[in-house]
């Protein structure tokens, strides 16, 4: 039967090019919707197609339906973790090894056998059942956000193991050294000058013109370089032609009190000249207390370190005091006086450059002591001096000169190493932070608390990498290298200390990328820095006996006690015990704060009664119990129960509590944690 079709027409022109020019857009359609990578939420959810654009696609244009995309960045955590696990197994492997490796797993796609590969385990088989081993958070956070943008601030330092620290070198840093015999060593002046003083003209204490110019000489090498009190060239001038500019009885007898305690390693006999030359600076000051000048400033400072070194606390408070309202009154610090700046501007250079010392010298060393030492009734500055520090000539105040180079300044004697003007940038960095302890205490742990303390980490990480290569850090640095980035690394724990026992600890960072970018985090690292710092100044530095430096000390053995306990943690806390063990020579104070370093780790159940008895008996050799007085050190010592009871936390108190914790903690259970000290030493 015939079927009846439809009869066809033959169509135009335009409407068969219509019909063509539709099809190849419906195939150009098809083609991108088929490349679309990511739909948008509203699609997904509704499972129709996306063609993906942003930021809105055609289906929500037209339908006027919110458009939103999931974030490309939303993986899971544990793929996060396996993600940067392999870069950094990935970053250990030597550069020539690293295309093999990568070949040998192209075709590989069980997780457990790449991360074994890469690892170098060549008897990993597929899918095997091997765990993995994901390092630590922080170590992430370090190796992939921290040390490759910030190289000076957070190097890359070898991981020392157990069987490391066995080494007799290692043990060698925690063992006592009975007999801190004198080096008949002599290393030349650090300013030929200084052979030609005649040290009668300045004092009446009885020393020899040799002996007061070898410890005036260890002085400027040592210590001068981070405390710049003084333009070390005029001083030293004025020093050996018995000229009153920029020299003066009271400054040379308050700088010997000083002086004498540090030779004191390589002359015993100097203990007793300090003893003589503090007599006669007091006796000077009552005469000159009441005259503001940049000597009687610099005496007043050096008085104060002499009594710290001493442990006599409450004279330290006086001194600093006195030494801070001075500077205030002559308008150096704390005030805007445009007269005050405009005036040392127009001085000659040899006095503004003097007056430049003065200032800038007393606003760090008040303010290292507000931040670091949080005694009560340190009077911290109120602003920074509106002046250039030395070698910032060219710039009007500190906030002219942000952006330059300190490098680039005046010449400074060479054993400064060009070290100060970037001390001057670190303290105004951390002034505002030292003037909060000042009035509020230690900082409350809340969001707005934490945005601050973010933003003045970066500012620090930002002034690290100002540093020149000069000021780098590196195993051959100077010392006052290495007490700069000691500083630093403290400071970053002070900023977060507050976050670590509470729920912030784990918060991310906002301005850094990484995920494990946390305050607990930071805190870690800069720990882990501090260990190496210790360790490399207690091997290279043997000869340097500068208290400078015991800040590294105190809060690495803080860091230690508090954080997570790691295999090794013991030889670091001793490491710290016998660190001030070794300074005692020169310091008194040094037996009590070991004392009070044994006393903390005992109330917090981490050492045993017999142990904490041992290592005392090691460390106290009483060389320095016939100087007169009471030791008193009202600083912190238990850096986290500050926050809480600054009273119980201090050192002098935590020192008179070591008996009554060793009692407690032999025969009670108050300091046991779940009913046992875990992880403690034996």
């Amino acid at each position: 039967m015939m079927r009846n079709y439809v009869s066809i027409l033959p169509n135009d022109t335009e409407h068969v090019r219509d019909a063509e020019s539709s099809g190849s857009r419906n195939a150009e359609l098809k083609r991108r919707r088929v490349g679309v990578s990511i739909a948008c939420n509203a699609c997904r959810r509704k499972k129709v197609r996306c063609d993906g654009q942003r930021p809105i696609c055609s289906s929500c244009d037209s339908k006027a339906t919110k458009c939103s995309y999931r974030d490309d960045s939303e993986i899971s955590q544990e793929s996060r973790t396996l993600l940067l696990e392999v870069f950094r197994l990935l970053s250990a492997i030597p550069d020539q090894e690293v295309l093999d490796r990568v070949r040998g797993l192209k075709d590989e796609v069980d997780v457990s056998v790449i991360l074994s590969r890469l690892r170098g385990d060549d008897a990993a088989e597929k899918h095997s059942d091997t765990s993995l081993t994901i390092p630590a958070m922080s170590e992430q956070f370090r190796l992939m956000e921290l040390g490759p943008q910030y190289p000076n601030a957070y190097p890359v330092i070898p991981s020392l193991d157990l069987d490391t620290l066995e080494g007799v070198a290692y043990q060698q840093l925690v063992q006592s050294i009975p007999n801190h015999a004198a080096s008949g060593h002599s290393l030349p002046l650090c300013d030929a000058r200084l052979g030609k003083l005649e040290i009668g003209n300045w004092t009446d204490v009885p020393i020899t013109n040799q002996v007061a110019a070898r410890a005036i000489s260890i002085y400027l090498e040592t210590d001068h370089p981070l405390l710049g009190y003084f333009d070390p060239a005029l001083f030293v001038s004025d020093l050996v032609a018995a000229k009153t500019d920029y020299c003066s009885r009271i400054l040379v007898n308050a700088l010997m009190y000083w002086a004498c305690q540090l030779n004191s390693v390589q002359d015993p006999e100097s203990w007793s000249l300090a003893l003589q030359f503090c007599s006669e600076a007091e006796s000077l000051w009552k005469q000159e207390r009441d005259v503001d000048s940049i000597l009687n400033l610099a005496a007043a400072l050096f008085l104060s370190l002499g009594y710290l070194g001493q442990g006599r606390d409450h004279v330290i408070l006086f001194y600093l005091n006195a030494a801070s309202d001075m500077a205030v009154r002559m308008g150096l610090f704390g005030v805007q006086d445009d007269d005050i700046q405009l005036d040392i501007g127009l001085m000659p250079a040899p006095a503004r450059s003097a007056h430049l010392h003065a200032a800038w010298g007393a606003f760090n060393w008040i303010t290292h002591m507000s931040l670091f030492y949080r005694q009560p009734g340190l009077q911290c500055p109120k602003s920074p001096p509106p002046l250039p520090s030395p070698g910032m000539d060219n710039a009007t105040t500190m906030h002219d000169a942000e952006n330059v180079d300190p490098s680039q300044g005046t010449c400074e004697a060479p054993y400064m190493g060009g070290v100060f003007p970037y001390i001057c940038q670190f303290w105004t960095i951390l002034h505002e932070l030292a003037f909060m302890y000042r009035d509020k205490g230690p900082l409350a742990g809340d969001r707005r608390t934490l945005c601050f303390a973010e933003y003045k980490f970066r500012e620090l990480l930002a002034w690290s990498n100002r540093l020149p290569s000069t000021l780098s850090r590196s195993d051959s640095s100077p010392h006052y290298v290495q007490i700069l980035h000691i500083w630093f690394h403290a400071a970053v724990l002070d900023l977060f200390r507050f976050s670590m026992s509470g729920p912030l600890k784990d918060s991310p960072l906002r301005t850094f990328t990484n995920p494990f970018s946390s305050p607990e985090n930071v805190c870690i690292a800069s720990a882990r820095q501090l260990k190496q710092l210790v360790i490399n100044y207690r091997l290279n530095f043997t000869s340097s006996y500068t208290i400078l430096w015991h800040t590294a000390l105190t809060y690495l053995a803080n860091a230690t006690l508090h954080y997570p306990k790691e295999d090794n943690w013991f030889f670091y806390f001793l490491l710290c015990v016998y660190g001030y063990e070794r300074l005692q020579p020169c310091w008194r104070v040094t037996q009590v704060i070991s004392t009070a370093l044994l006393s903390m780790a005992l109330r917090k159940g981490d050492i045993s009664s017999p142990t904490a008895r041992r290592v005392l008996r090691d460390v106290d050799h009483g060389r320095l119990d016939d100087i007169p007085g009471e030791v008193r050190a009202t600083f912190m010592m238990d850096l986290d129960l500050a926050a809480s009871d600054p009273d119980a936390a201090t050192v002098e108190k935590m020192a008179e509590d070591f008996d009554l914790n060793m009692l407690l903690q032999q025969y009670t259970n108050v300091f046991d944690r779940d009913g046992g000290a875990k992880g403690s030493a034996t």
